[in-house]
């Protein structure tokens, strides 16, 4: 069973309805089954403020942002704002410590409103007064305590008044003088008690009744989703909540980014390990390439130069003329320009009987090679010496 409160500060009571009619109890707790829960309170206190926004900040408001007007001008207070079907707003507001208080009187209290704007909501419920202009009396009668107030086009015009029966009186004349300063006349009266004769202070003026029941029936049916006081502990654990899990995926995120800055690092530099392996690669199938290069442009040299003449045929053939035992001391060889001109010098190392047979056996051979001619000598140690000089074409 759910069971919502109105409690009024100025008395220290609390007002529920036991599904017949209004109690109040000043410990409601120990007159309470466990199994009652509580979900909403509604307030009556002189601490608890109203005020209009105006109009023409209102118009700068829509432009820039209501949070914002809030913030500025009742950033050290707990507030709600509320706004009627004229586009009029208003703000409710008070000390941040007594919200704290309200939370604090019983454990499982969702939300804190005011008992007026409880009043507004019911009788926007009922269609009696959003959608019509005038100003409304909200009288509500139990045994112990009257309430009343003044709604003005949707918006609570005075703090609500609390008393017993005998200030009823008293408290309307001087609700009527208050509301005569200011110009304005009670088009309608919403209240469930007939026995007052209102015509005497307010002539002219409409009644329209409502049942207790209805009231607490709408009271109980409340939705959380109407503005009201947040609960500061639970708004700055939320907020805790939500800067904690910022931080976390904050850090989650700047993980995520050094491992994938690690992945893309490493992935990179595998790719340049990689790249530079296929450039030395390169570098050495180029330097293979340059050296078969090399050896084939010494070969087509070569070839150029003695592409008529096959000088190494000859000098093979010329070295092969010379007997065992005779060393050859040197071999000049001039290019010209259509031939090659070589002499050289050969030394017989033996006597002088030796070197008339050898010299004898290369004269004879030469009979067969014409471009070569030879001759001796003596040198400086008494040794006789070969001479040859050829002439290739």
């Amino acid at each position: 069973m759910y069971k919502n409160l109105i409690y009024i500060e100025e008395y220290d009571i609390y007002q529920y309805f036991d599904g017949e009619k209004s109690v109040f109890s000043h410990d409601y707790l120990k007159n309470q089954a466990s199994f009652e829960i509580l979900t909403a309170l509604a307030v009556i206190s002189k601490n608890i403020n109203f005020s209009t926004i105006p109009k023409n900040s209102v118009k700068s408001v829509k432009k820039s942002g209501l949070n914002k007007y809030l913030a500025k001008y009742y950033k050290n207070e707990s507030y709600f704002y509320i706004s009627n079907a004229y586009n009029e707003c208003g703000v409710y507001h008070t000390l941040p410590l007594n919200i704290k208080k309200y939370y604090s009187l019983f454990q499982g209290i969702d939300f804190v409103i005011p008992y007026d704007y409880l009043v507004i909501l019911f009788l926007n419920e009922k269609s009696i007064t959003y959608e019509q202009k005038g100003a409304f009396l909200f009288i509500e009668k139990t045994e112990d305590i009257y309430k009343i107030m003044v709604v003005l086009n949707g918006i609570n015009l005075f703090p609500v008044a609390s008393f017993k029966e005998d200030m009823l009186h008293d408290n309307l004349n001087i609700l009527k003088t208050k509301l005569g300063s200011k110009g304005i006349k009670i088009d309608k009266i919403v209240t469930n008690d007939g026995s007052i004769d209102f015509n005497v202070l307010f002539i002219g003026a409409i009644i329209v009744n409502f049942a207790e029941k209805d009231f607490f029936a709408f009271f109980d049916n409340i939705k959380r989703s109407v503005p009201h006081f947040e609960n500061l502990e639970i708004k700055f654990k939320n907020i805790e909540l939500k800067k904690n899990k910022l931080v976390s995926l904050y850090i989650a995120a700047l993980i995520t980014a050094v491992i994938f800055m690690q992945s893309a690092s490493l992935f990179f530099n595998n790719k340049i390990h990689i790249e530079n392996q296929k450039t030395a690669l390169l570098n050495r199938r180029i330097s293979i390439s340059s050296k078969l290069i090399q050896e084939k442009e010494r070969k087509i040299l070569f070839n150029k130069h003695f592409a008529h003449i096959n000088l190494i045929f000859y000098l093979k053939r010329f070295m092969r003329l010379f007997p065992e035992g005779v060393k050859i001391r040197d071999v000049n060889i001039v290019k010209l320009k259509n031939n090659y001109i070589f002499k050289g010098t050969v030394v017989d190392k033996g006597g002088y009987r030796k070197f008339a047979k050898d010299y004898n056996l290369i004269i004879k051979k030469l009979r067969s090679i014409r471009f070569l001619q030879i001759s001796y000598d003596i040198n400086k140690f008494r040794k006789p010496v070969i001479k040859f000089f050829g002439n290739l074409k």
